[in-house]
């Protein structure tokens, strides 16, 4: 139960987030405040309603969707040692081979690598973001502060790839997400629910 709580909380509060981005889209294009948060919380969440169904979603509203969500769009990744947390798509699943560091989709195109390092607290995000751009000209790079992270998105040969850095106490938290390029638009409905769900409590190591 609290972790379904915990779900929740972080999908509502990224829903939140494009909801108050929305009212004020909505304040200058005239369209009544009430209807715009609404209509874009939907559209935010509806790319990853296509991907994975909930049920029967008639009558529900933006609140019933997060929840149905919580409960089924997504699983909760968490190492013991680094206390790195983060929600990943359900659509992939842990190879217990693996040591719980890689998941696949069924049909094994999707791939998910997490990999948890110290790093002494050495490391900042724009010097990381900086050597990261010098070996990836041509890499879009976004850059986040809540969490202190960013993401590197590129395409070669045929294959989509997402990056994110997360650096949290004295860990660097690399995820890495691939798919075949023409798969592309089923995982990147998710990618902001999953960078603002990766937190840190610390964990066994600190």
């Amino acid at each position: 139960m609290k972790k379904m709580n915990r779900l929740f909380c972080i999908l509502a509060g990224v829903c939140m987030i494009v909801s108050i981005l929305a009212m004020s889209l909505g304040e200058s294009s005239g369209k009544p405040a009430a209807e715009a948060p609404e209509e874009a919380g939907l559209a935010e969440i509806q790319g990853i309603l296509d991907v994975q169904p909930v049920g029967d979603m008639e009558g529900m509203d933006l609140e019933a969707l997060t929840t149905a969500l919580a409960e089924n769009a997504f699983g909760e990744y968490y190492d013991p040692v680094s206390g790195f947390r983060m929600l990943y798509p359900s659509i992939l699943l842990f190879d217990e081979e693996e040591k719980g560091l890689v998941a696949l989709s069924d049909d094994g195109n999707i791939r998910m690598t997490i990999e948890s390092t110290p790093d002494g607290g050495q490391l900042s995000v724009p010097a990381l973001m900086k050597a990261v751009q010098m070996e990836n000209p041509d890499a879009l790079i976004r850059e986040y502060t809540d969490p202190a992270c960013f993401v590197k998105e590129t395409t070669a040969e045929g294959e989509y790839r997402i990056d994110f850095y997360c650096l949290s106490g004295e860990w660097l938290h690399h995820v890495i997400l691939t798919c075949p390029e023409k798969e592309k638009e089923t995982i990147i409905p998710y990618v902001e629910y999953m960078i603002h769900s990766m937190t840190n409590d610390n964990g066994e190591q600190g």
